[in-house]
């Protein structure tokens, strides 16, 4: 039983190909981006005698739509980073350290998980927002976008504060450190 709670740390690995195997978003996404460009240039071409109006309306909903898909290789990107911290912090913590793998706990990983919710989020509004621009008054409209976008800013904000509290101590260390040395004046 005491070798069996130990090595119970390599159940993880399903956890970590689960992960691997769901990163396959990134063959998804590339299948999807090519068949919507495809789609909107066939539909271009086909309409060149319409309006301005019309190509214009068309290159917004590409827009969208390769938004949401660059959304679905974030998500592909932090599934595998998800798995990867997994393996670094219960099966093989001695690999290489990279500092685009900066996990030293779960909570790092929670934390990722998290930015790419309210991502997902913002981009579903900005689905929604685009779609629904044309049947909605401006005011509201406006009001809307403008309280996501304080939302977005305000996350952002939080998610600086530790980085930001970490500089703050560093130079207050550092000013302490240079008050305490003596001065060489004549």
């Amino acid at each position: 039983m005491l070798r069996l709670l130990p090595a119970s740390r390599y159940l993880i690995i399903l956890a970590v190909a689960g992960c691997f195997l769901a990163a396959a978003l990134f063959t998804y996404g590339l299948l999807a981006v090519v068949r919507v460009v495809w789609v909107t240039v066939i539909a271009d071409v086909a309409n060149l005698a319409t309006s301005d109006v019309q190509i214009v309306a068309g290159a917004e909903h590409l827009a969208v739509d390769l938004i949401q898909l660059a959304d679905v290789f974030l998500l592909g990107t932090v599934i595998y980073l998800v798995g990867l911290g997994l393996h670094l912090l219960f099966v093989n913590p001695q690999l290489p350290d990279q500092p685009w793998i900066a996990v030293s706990d779960l909570d790092d990983l929670k934390e990722m998980l998290v930015r790419v919710i309210v991502l997902l989020i913002g981009v579903t509004f900005l689905g929604s927002f685009v779609e629904q621009a044309d049947d909605v008054p401006v005011l509201e409209l406006g009001m809307t976008a403008a309280v996501v976008v304080a939302a977005f800013v305000l996350v952002i904000l939080v998610a600086k504060l530790p980085d930001w509290s970490r500089a703050d101590g560093e130079r207050h260390a550092r000013s302490d450190r240079e008050a305490a040395e003596p001065t060489d004046s004549p």
